[in-house]
């Protein structure tokens, strides 16, 4: 019944992310054993990527757990030349500055309003362009 429930959430959520990605490409990310539909938001030298799903939220009474419904939830991943990581709350520090070692005023304001990981959306634009304009200069100082 449990397997049963979460397959049919799963396929609920695979729906749900389909109806809601306008505009970006879905793509498939590997995801320990199985495969995770994910929509491309941010395309750069950086990718961020999205898997949307719903998943059952509980409700303590103090006496027991209560269903309470389904609420949507979201994974992020971060990738970069063919490698992409799963990227938490809890692990957004380590993680940029993993995968952006070249850039530390970004990595002086994490933590700080606007480079919290709820913008993590922007972070990943803000290093992107950074790379585009340093690419231009270089070239430009090449000629």
């Amino acid at each position: 019944m449990k397997t049963l429930l979460s397959g049919f959430i799963f396929m609920l959520s695979i729906t749900a992310l389909q109806a809601h990605a306008v505009g970006n490409d879905p793509v498939l990310i590997r995801v320990d054993n199985g495969f995770v539909k994910a929509e491309h938001k941010v395309k750069g030298p950086l990718n961020l990527y999205v898997h949307s799903f719903l998943k059952q939220d509980f409700i303590e009474t103090g006496f027991r757990t209560v269903a309470a419904g389904m609420v949507k939830a979201e994974r992020f991943f971060l990738g970069a030349e063919g490698d992409v990581v799963e990227i938490t709350p809890a692990n957004y520090k380590k993680k940029i500055k993993q995968y952006l070692p070249n850039a530390p005023a970004l990595h002086k304001r994490l933590g700080r309003p606007g480079f919290r990981f709820e913008n993590l959306s922007s972070m990943v634009k803000f290093y992107n362009d950074f790379r585009v304009s340093a690419q231009i200069a270089y070239a430009e100082n090449d000629q």
